[in-house]
């Protein structure tokens, strides 16, 4: 049976806060199964591992730099390894979602949304 595992990570925490967080994560996950549980058995332990850095806020060249592996590496595996390339966009889209979530305001209850059309529309009326 496959678990997922979700955190609330906060891009704003200092680097360290992030790290103990992605420790902490990672510490959880090896709870879960006597040998451990893994978010992504598709792809490599290593892999897994820069995904799992990526979603919390590393960059390609913080990633690879704490994985000891040259700079570039994030995109030559994304390049040469399609499940790989699938799970970063799905990781970025993750950490996309949290972003927005934690930036954007929440519908105000009462105040109806208008589209980009109806606002030109206001704009002709208003300047004519």
């Amino acid at each position: 049976m496959q678990q997922t595992i979700t955190s609330n990570l906060n891009p704003n925490l200092p680097n360290s806060d992030n790290e103990n967080h992605l420790k902490a994560l990672m510490h959880l996950t090896q709870l879960n199964n006597p040998r451990y549980f893994r978010p992504y058995p598709s792809v490599s332990e290593e892999k897994e591992t820069a995904l799992l850095m990526i979603l919390v806020g590393y960059s390609y060249r913080k990633t690879a730099e704490q994985i000891q592996k040259n700079h570039t590496i994030i995109t030559q595996w994304a390049k040469n390894d399609t499940e790989f390339k699938r799970l970063l966009v799905e990781v970025k889209q993750k950490r996309q979602a949290f972003l927005r979530s934690q930036i954007l305001p929440t519908k105000v209850e009462g105040v109806s949304e208008t589209t980009s059309s109806q606002n030109e529309l206001e704009l002709v009326e208003a300047t004519h």
